[in-house]
Formats: C-alpha cells, sequence, structure tokens
C-alpha cells in the first residue's frame, strides 16, 4: 500500500489524463490462452486501486488498462480503512468506485468483480474481500485510522463471506522482515476456519515464496496482483515489467460466477514474468494444453522433436538426459511460435523412446519445476 495524501491539483491532473484517453479509441493487445480441457483459462486481476483509495487514478480508468491487456476480469479492491483523497471527493460510499467502473466494462466487456481490502494494523494485515455485494457493511469500526487497529477484524472477514464473498490474504511480507515471515496466528485460524480462502504469491513484482509453501498445506487458491495504484504504464515501468502478474483462473464459463467457482476450487494459476506457479494438478493440463508436439520423426539414432506453443507464455523446456536420450542445449518456446529440439537416441534397440522433459519456469511448489514424460514411437 502506498500512502501519501497528493495534492489537489496532481488528482485533476490524473483526472484529465483518464479524459484524455478515454477519448480516444482503446486498443486491445491480445493476450492469449487455448482451453484446458473443459475449461477456459480467464486472466484475472484481483487487487487494483484508485483515487477512491490511495490510487491516482479514476476507476473507468482501470478498466481501460484492463481492456487494453486483454483481462477478462478485474476488481477495484479500494482500502476500507483508508481513503487518501476523501476531502476531494463528494462520496463516502464504499461501492461508489464500481458503480462508476461498472458502465464502461460493461461496454467493454470486462468483468467487474465488487470488493474491497480490509486494511488492519499487521497482525493481521490486509485482506481482499471480492465477490461482495455491499462494501460498506464490511467497514466495521476499526479506530477510523490507517491502518485499522486489529479490533474486529475477524467481523470484517465473516461479513464479507457471509455476503457471499471470496477473502484472500495480501502480501505477507507487509511491515515484516522478509526473511522470517511467519504465518499470523489469527489468520491461520481464519483459514482452518474456512473464512479465508487465498493468498497472494505475487505482489506488484515481488515472489513470495513462504505463500505457496502455505497455499499448499492450507489448501488455498493462489493469487498474483499488480496491486497497482498508479497508472499501468507507469506501473511497469517502475517494476520493469512487460506485462502485469495476473491470476489465470480455469472456468467453465467466462461469468463472475465461474470465476468464484474456480477459486473456490482452487483452479488457478500465477503468470508473473516469464513463470507459470500452481498446483501439479492444475498446471500439468495447462501446460499440455499450451505446448504441443506439433510433429517428431527418428533418422537413425536422431530424435527430431518440433514443439508449438500455442498461448501467450514462454516455456523453458530442458530434455532431461539419461541413458537412453541425450541433447546438448535446452530451448526456450516464446509465445506463439514453434521450434525444434533434436536430440541423439543411444539405445538403438528402443523402439519407444521414454523422454522427460523439464520445464524450469513453471513451479509446482518453491522452485520445483514441472516434469513431463513422453513417448516416441518409431514408426
Amino acid at each position: 500500500m502506498k500512502i501519501g495524501k497528493i495534492h489537489t491539483a496532481t488528482l485533476l491532473l490524473s483526472m484529465m489524463s483518464a479524459i484524455t484517453v478515454h477519448s480516444q479509441n482503446p486498443v486491445k493487445y491480445k493476450v492469449t490462452f487455448p482451453d484446458v480441457g473443459n475449461y477456459k483459462v480467464l486472466k484475472c486481476e484481483f487487487h487494483t486501486h484508485t483515487i477512491f483509495s490511495d490510487g491516482k487514478v479514476w476507476p473507468t480508468e482501470r478498466i481501460m488498462e484492463a481492456y487494453s491487456d486483454d483481462l477478462d476480469a478485474i476488481s477495484l479492491t479500494e482500502h476500507l480503512e483508508f481513503r487518501a483523497h476523501i476531502s476531494e471527493l463528494a462520496s463516502p460510499d464504499h461501492n461508489h468506485s464500481f458503480e462508476l467502473a461498472e458502465p464502461v466494462a460493461r461496454k467493454l466487456d470486462i468483468l467487474n468483480i465488487k470488493g474491497c481490502e480490509i486494511t488492519r494494523m499487521v497482525p493481521p494485515g490486509h485482506l481482499n474481500a471480492i465477490f461482495v455485494s455491499d462494501c460498506n457493511k464490511i467497514l466495521i469500526p476499526s479506530g477510523n485510522r490507517n491502518p485499522g487497529d486489529s479490533a474486529n477484524y475477524q467481523l470484517a472477514v465473516k461479513e464479507a463471506v457471509s455476503q457471499g464473498g471470496f477473502v484472500f490474504f495480501n502480501h505477507p511480507y507487509y511491515r515484516l522482515s522478509h526473511d522470517h515471515i511467519k504465518l499470523p496466528e489469527s489468520i491461520e485460524k481464519l483459514m482452518d476456519a474456512g473464512f479465508i480462502n487465498g493468498i497472494e504469491l505475487i505482489n506488484e513484482n515481488r515472489y513470495i515464496p513462504r505463500s505457496f509453501d502455505w497455499a499448499l498445506k492450507k489448501n488455498l487458491a493462489m493469487i498474483a496482483s499488480g496491486d497497482a495504484h498508479s497508472s499501468m504504464p507507469l506501473f511497469l515501468r517502475e517494476f520493469r515489467l512487460k506485462y502485469r502478474p495476473v491470476t489465470l483462473v480455469l472456468a467453465e464459463k467466462r461469468t463472475g460466477e465461474s470465476i468464484l467457482d474456480a477459486l473456490q476450487n482452487r483452479r488457478t494459476l500465477i503468470w508473473w514474468k516469464d513463470h507459470i506457479m500452481g498446483r501439479k494438478e492444475v498446471v500439468e493440463p495447462f501446460v499440455r494444453a499450451c505446448v504441443n508436439i506439433k510433429k517428431y520423426e527418428f533418422e537413425n539414432n536422431r530424435l527430431s522433436i518440433t514443439f508449438e506453443n500455442l498461448s501467450a507464455a514462454t516455456f523453458d523446456v530442458e530434455l532431461i538426459c539419461d541413458n537412453n536420450v541425450y541433447v546438448s542445449q535446452a530451448i526456450s518456446l516464446q509465445p506463439n511460435t514453434e521450434i525444434m529440439m533434436t536430440a541423439d537416441v543411444l539405445n538403438s534397440q528402443l523402439k519407444s523412446v521414454p523422454v522427460s522433459f523439464r520445464i524450469n519456469n513453471v513451479w509446482i511448489a518453491d522452485q520445483k519445476p514441472l516434469t513431463i514424460q513422453y513417448a516416441f514411437e518409431r514408426k
């Protein structure tokens, strides 16, 4: 969270910039993933801010950015306990940001998910509640200061859940020693009781290794968030990113209900920089859908394999050498490209050649790459 009040002049310049952008025809840069079985892969951002808390852009600007980035869904999760620009705003309504964004979201076919950020001292820290119906009711009295004190925060979480909301734990490292992060006991109790069901592995441009462990141990949905406060172009420049961190959701349909169902059933993946992270049972079908073996052929004891990438992600593929097969180089399979790998078959008697590939930038646990097995039949 970025704390600090901006001057009215700066706020007006930000709003004028948003108006200028909105007067132009929006451009979408297509970012595509193939279906995974019966599931669509939806690109989602569940943690953003506007001037209705401590961000620097107007709500409709967030929708325009989402459209340009080809997102399917976004949530404007304003801080409940902290509104840096309240003196410049006419409405104290904590639902107003969502309501301003909704007409533009409908026009641009962006799923606008109502959400908010429960902002309390560490511990417990900050929590996002999405798919809620009324953010005002989640503002349980918290001392009226930023951050709110820890009193009654459990009531806020339970109110969000009672509205049908999904709650996840934000940036666990916040205001803590990053090398000694512990899951707060109060947060852990709410996880064990089923009130908190997700956790951020990525926030802004920071990977949180302990979060991966906690997500697997506590059966939590894995979330990647930009947590953007500035405009998206400035955000990307600040963190030297080509594309924002997103949560990839395997959903039956492109609807809010299907996204919520996927979160509840833990069908989420992290896409950040050139990394994919998630549970093996979700990651492996995703990779197999994205990475297609277009063809292969044997020539004496040489095996040539042509890989085809059907997605916007990059996959760093390494053949695991053994007594049967050897290759000297790994490959980087770039988005929407194909590339050939040629390997030596060491055992000429094999009619079916078993090969294992390690995808070094796809993790199924902290620093643990996914391995996929294939068998190539001699014709």
